[in-house]
């Protein structure tokens, strides 16, 4: 279950890229989960950093979309 402030959505992705995102997240002794949500945090950083603050009010989460 999501907890305050979070989404569950689905991803779908290679077997090997996933098998190899599992095991980098074993190296830096994090789950899969909090590995993914450091690298998406990482790219969203380095994205605004570059092009400026993104612009996600009209963004739906999950479910809201119409």
């Amino acid at each position: 279950m999501a907890g305050k402030n979070k989404v569950t959505f689905e991803v779908r992705m290679e077997e090997g890229l996933y098998k190899k995102l599992v095991a980098a997240a074993a190296r830096e002794n994090r789950t899969l989960n909090n590995h993914i949500a450091h690298l998406a945090r990482t790219n969203v950083d380095y994205t605004e950093r570059v092009h400026g603050t993104l612009d996600v009010k009209n963004i739906p989460l999950p479910g809201e979309e119409e």
